[in-house]
């Protein structure tokens, strides 16, 4: 969906490492009204989608996620999306090493989270269901999904943290640090992705 606002919008540029605290004063946005991106465009049926959009030679991309929250990847397969008719390119988390940074977390307007930037695709573990893992490229969306349903990842499976209380009080087993959540600063955070 196109939206006029978001138009010159950019990632913070003050990034510093800073103590993590669960304190009220972070999640202030949580109860309260936030104001919504979104204009009346989609509520009447008028918005402009990117799949709406037909582009002569534009590709289409299919996404493989991860089916679990937290396992580390002991191999990917994708010889046989490489060789199905149609695809383009076929891209992993260790294709992209050294090439690609991570991008920080959309946050909604006024809320204060700590930026702690994602990476594109996922990198030797996942670490939530859905983490992407494989892109493809293909000439139509059918040959990207028919690519992507080729693709095999190997996953041990690793303990994951599904419950608030737990996550809070406990070691952050999905950054695979020793200490609890508020003791954790920003740069050790980042350093374990």
């Amino acid at each position: 969906m196109t939206d006029d606002r978001s138009a010159g919008a950019s990632a913070p540029a003050d990034v510093r490492p800073a103590t993590m605290k669960f304190e009220p004063a972070a999640t202030s946005w949580i109860g309260k009204s936030v104001r919504a991106r979104e204009t009346l465009r989609p509520i009447r049926g008028l918005a402009h989608y990117v799949d709406d959009l037909v582009l002569p030679g534009a590709a289409h991309l299919a996404v493989v996620r991860s089916p679990v929250a937290h396992a580390r990847i002991r191999h990917i397969s994708t010889e046989a999306a490489r060789r199905a008719p149609g695809v383009l390119a076929v891209v992993t988390g260790a294709d992209l090493a050294g090439r690609t940074e991570g991008f920080p977390v959309n946050v909604q307007e006024g809320a204060k989270v700590t930026a702690v930037p994602l990476r594109a695709l996922a990198t030797g573990t996942v670490r939530y269901a859905g983490e992407p893992v494989v892109a493809i490229a293909a000439e139509t969306l059918a040959a990207a999904l028919d690519a992507a349903a080729l693709v095999e990842v190997d996953y041990e499976d690793l303990p994951a943290v599904t419950d608030l209380r737990a996550a809070l009080g406990g070691p952050v087993a999905l950054i695979e640090l020793t200490r609890n959540l508020d003791e954790v600063s920003v740069a050790e955070l980042v350093a374990s992705l």
